[in-house]
């Protein structure tokens, strides 16, 4: 019975992720508490959207000089294009909206609600990391 037992722990370890493919899919909130996306799926790939985020000055500058009305922003996508590998969603591209720069992007999942999102130039050591966590509330008032 223990051997079967030590047997069945070594194979989990090997066995890759617990999480499926739509476990991202829901709404989440970045570490700064000053955004809010929804992650949904399109054509069997996985994209996310501005659902609030905090607008103390009114405006974000990169669009907003380009003429963008801050009602644009919502529903706006910030991230596209992810595929599951079994293990993480690959393939993607984050947009960061107030520098209007793209990057390559992965993202992990850590539990079923933490991810981690990381945006990188070339290669996945030269990059960045934001955290979100699963978000269950009512979405606060947009100004």
């Amino acid at each position: 019975m223990v051997k079967l037992l030590l047997i069945s722990l070594i194979l989990s370890l090997f066995s890759g992720s617990s999480f499926k493919s739509d476990d991202i899919l829901g709404v989440w909130l970045d570490e700064s508490q000053k955004l809010i996306v929804e992650c949904y799926k399109f054509d069997n790939k996985y994209y996310a959207r501005i659902k609030w985020f905090e607008n103390k000055n009114k405006k974000i500058e990169k669009f907003y000089e380009e003429g963008l009305p801050k009602s644009k922003w919502l529903n706006y996508k910030v991230m596209e294009h992810f595929t599951y590998n079994g293990e993480y969603w690959t393939g993607g591209i984050i947009h960061q909206v107030k520098r209007g720069q793209s990057y390559n992007a992965t993202i992990n999942m850590k539990s079923y609600d933490h991810i981690v999102v990381r945006g990188y130039v070339l290669i996945t050591l030269l990059g960045d990391d934001v955290n979100f966590s699963r978000y269950t509330g009512g979405l606060p008032k947009q100004e």
